[in-house]
C-alpha cells in the first residue's frame, strides 16, 4: 500500500483500491478563529465562517472543510455524464472517498501540461497547474484516461464551462502516450 499525503486529503492506494480521507487542520482553525475574535469581536469571526466558503484558502471553513469538500465534489464529477473523473462513492458524507486504483499513463507532466494547453489555452491550464503537473493525477480506467483526483473546484469549472476541450485532452494524451499494461 503506498500513502500520498495532500494538504487536504491522505490517498491509501492500493492495488484495487484506493480511499481517500478527508484532512482538517482544527487547530489552525482554533488558532485562527481566537486571533479574529481577540482583535476584531465575536461578530466578524462569525462572518469569516459565513461568508467564505471552504474553497477560500486559509478561511475558517478551508481549515476545516476543504478535503470534505473535494471529497464531495470529486463524487459528483465522477457520477456526471460523460465523466472524466474515474468512478468514485463518497462514504459519511464526504470524510472518505473510495475509488478503484487506476494506474498512471506513463508521460511527463510536461506532456500532460503541452496538451491541455493546446486544446485550453494558458490561462485555464494555469488553473489546474496542481493536477496537471503530476501524471498520477491522472489514471487509466478501461483503457480511457481520467482525472483521479477530481477534487478542484477549478476542474469542476472547466467541466461545466469546456467539457468537449477537456475530453480532447485526455483522448489526445491516451492516444499518443504509452499506458501501462
Amino acid at each position: 500500500m503506498k500513502i500520498s499525503k495532500g494538504e487536504d486529503r491522505i490517498a491509501f492506494v492500493g492495488e484495487r483500491l484506493t480511499v481517500k480521507v478527508a484532512r482538517t487542520h482544527p487547530l489552525k482553525f482554533g488558532k485562527q478563529a481566537i486571533q479574529l475574535t481577540q482583535r476584531y469581536g465575536i461578530r466578524t469571526a462569525i462572518n469569516f465562517w459565513t461568508d467564505f466558503d471552504p474553497d477560500q484558502h486559509k478561511s475558517l471553513q478551508n481549515r476545516l472543510l476543504h478535503g470534505v469538500n473535494a471529497n464531495r465534489r470529486e463524487e459528483r464529477l465522477a457520477r456526471g455524464a460523460g465523466s472524466v473523473v474515474v468512478p468514485t462513492v463518497s462514504i459519511l458524507g464526504g470524510i472518505a472517498n473510495v475509488q478503484l486504483t487506476a494506474e498512471a499513463p506513463e508521460l511527463s507532466g510536461r506532456d500532460i501540461r503541452g496538451t491541455f494547453t493546446d486544446h485550453l489555452g494558458t490561462v485555464p491550464v494555469a488553473q489546474l497547474s496542481h493536477m496537471l503537473e503530476n501524471p498520477n493525477n491522472l489514471g487509466v480506467d478501461d483503457g480511457v484516461i481520467k482525472f483521479v483526483d477530481g477534487g478542484s473546484k477549478a476542474l469542476e469549472e472547466l467541466i461545466g464551462s469546456r467539457p468537449t476541450e477537456i475530453q480532447d485532452s485526455l483522448a489526445e494524451i491516451a492516444a499518443n502516450y504509452n499506458q501501462p499494461s
